[in-house]
């Protein structure tokens, strides 16, 4: 018994040499094993919402709602204003001008699409109508002077089948 009430002694004195003789937050994480602090050791409340991650605390009922905010001044609408000036007429008259080149086995093509009298190009594209034939598009650009659009193709294997390219210009008049 003597042993044993001096075995108890011995242990309890070490636990209270350790609280009193660490100096003050000397044991952070790195010193903490897996699962030393549960639930027991933390006191109710001491936590933030902070301490958790995102989706871990449950939500509350939302609370009533809130008064409905004052009114302006007096409000009432102002006198319309004079009416404006028109603007300048914006793009009109769009058109597509589709020009296909020869369809047949030769085997370069070219097509140039020109815009009507009085209208801009705003754009343009091409098409290559190969039935899947080897055939690589060599041009597709706007011509130098902005009136109309080129396309070229060429075959990059010889074959006996019929195909031709196809140069759009996209039209209209422009207001300056």
């Amino acid at each position: 018994m003597v042993v044993a009430c001096l075995a108890l002694a011995v242990s309890l004195s070490g636990v209270g040499y350790a609280a009193v003789s660490l100096p003050k937050s000397s044991v952070g994480t790195a010193q903490l094993r897996d699962g030393a602090v549960t639930s027991q050791k933390i006191r109710n409340r001491s936590l933030l919402a902070l301490d958790f991650r995102l989706g871990e605390l449950p939500t509350g009922t939302a609370g009533p709602a809130g008064p409905v905010g004052p009114k302006g001044a007096d409000g009432t609408r102002g006198e319309q204003g004079p009416k404006g000036n028109p603007g300048t007429p914006g793009t009109t008259a769009y058109e597509i001008v589709n020009v296909p080149s020869v369809f047949d086995a030769t085997d370069v093509k070219s097509a140039d699409a020109s815009c009507p009298a009085g209208k801009k190009l705003i754009g343009g594209g091409t098409y290559v109508n190969s039935n899947n034939l080897p055939v690589v598009l060599v041009t597709s650009l706007p011509r130098a002077d902005g009136t109309g659009w080129i396309a070229a193709a060429k075959e990059y294997a010889a074959t006996t089948s019929d195909w031709n390219v196809h140069a759009r210009a996209i039209c209209a008049v422009v207001a300056p």
